[in-house]
This record gives structure tokens, C-alpha cells and sequence, in this order.
């Protein structure tokens, strides 16, 4: 018999120069909360470095790790992309009015993406580490496919354009291609 297995990203382990700003930054973004760690203690058995979890949910231990200790110089930066999935279009149309008020750099700034399968909002955080926070939409295509779109705009008018640019895509309607099961040949 066999069977498939299928991990789950369970959290993310960054390397911080300054794990206050990081924590304000993601406690004021996304609203994370540090649940524990370790501050920094000179000769304790796992060395000097600091560790702190931070989540969300009560019952999720660490979504997001922060550790000190790994940078010698300004010029690091060990992550790609942070991605972290909403559940609704005014989910990411609040995050980014939110990232602006917070952090005062404008809309512009933010990198917002339809990508058929997901509309996504790319941007830093204060360590230069590349953030998408992103929204599935029904379908299902090939990539690459990348249309910017406004996350102030209507769920409607999202969803509208989406459904006609993946349409455009495919040369099929997206509603029936979901039901066909096009992630059979993933």
C-alpha cells in the first residue's frame, strides 16, 4: 500500500539584526505576538544568540522565529520570500492600508500581483526581507502569469478582472477548469 506524504510549512526561522524593530514590526503588520524565547545570555549552554516565537493563534506555539547572531556585516540576507496566506480580499485591502499608515511608505511602494491563482501584496520588512501576503482566488493555471491589480478596488472588480485575464490565459472558462480537476497533472 502506499501513500502520499504531504508536509505543511509549519513556521519560519529568520536571522534578525535588530529583533526589537522585527518584532514591532511584525506585532504592528500582522499582528504577531511574541509567545516566547530566550533573550540574550552571556555563557548560558546554547550560546550568546537571542530567540524569540511569535504567532497569532494561541494554540500555535511559533509561527515565526527571530534569532540574533548570524550577521558580521550589513550585507546578509539568507530568505527569498515570507508568505503568509489570508482568508479574504478585505483581509489583504486592510494589511495595506495598515502596512502605509504604519510604516509611511505609500502605495505605490507595494508590489500587488494577480497571479490567477492568488492575488498578492510583496513589500520588506524593516531588514530588507521580501514579504507576500496573499488571498487564493478558485482557479487554477500555468505560470508564469502576472497582472498588478489594485487591492483598493472592490472584491467584485477583482474578481471580474481576474476571471477574464485567466479566461484570456487559458482560452476556457476558469469555472469549468476548476471543475475539470486541473491539479491532476501538478
Amino acid at each position: 500500500m502506499s501513500f502520499q506524504i504531504q508536509p505543511v510549512l509549519s513556521h519560519m526561522a529568520l536571522f534578525a539584526k535588530d529583533i526589537d524593530s522585527m518584532i514591532a514590526f511584525y506585532g504592528e503588520i500582522l499582528g504577531l505576538k511574541v509567545s516566547d524565547g530566550r533573550k540574550r545570555q552571556v555563557g548560558s549552554a546554547r550560546g550568546e544568540s537571542e530567540i524569540v516565537f511569535l504567532s497569532n493563534e494561541p494554540q500555535i506555539h511559533q509561527q515565526l522565529q527571530l534569532s540574533s547572531g548570524l550577521f558580521d556585516s550589513d550585507d546578509c540576507n539568507v530568505v527569498h520570500q515570507v508568505s503568509f496566506r489570508l482568508g479574504r480580499l478585505e483581509e489583504l485591502r486592510r494589511i495595506a492600508k495598515r502596512i502605509i499608515e504604519k510604516t509611511q511608505i505609500d502605495m505605490s511602494q507595494l508590489d500587488q500581483m494577480d497571479h490567477g491563482n492568488a492575488w498578492s501584496l510583496y513589500f520588506r520588512d524593516p531588514e530588507e526581507n521580501m514579504l507576500e501576503l496573499y488571498v487564493e482566488t478558485p482557479w487554477s493555471l500555468d505560470h508564469p502569469f502576472a497582472f498588478s491589480f489594485d487591492i483598493m478596488q472592490p472584491d467584485d472588480v477583482i474578481m471580474a478582472t481576474t476571471y477574464e485575464r485567466v479566461r484570456d490565459a487559458q482560452g476556457t472558462d476558469p469555472w469549468l477548469s476548476k471543475k475539470d480537476g486541473h491539479m491532476q497533472n501538478a
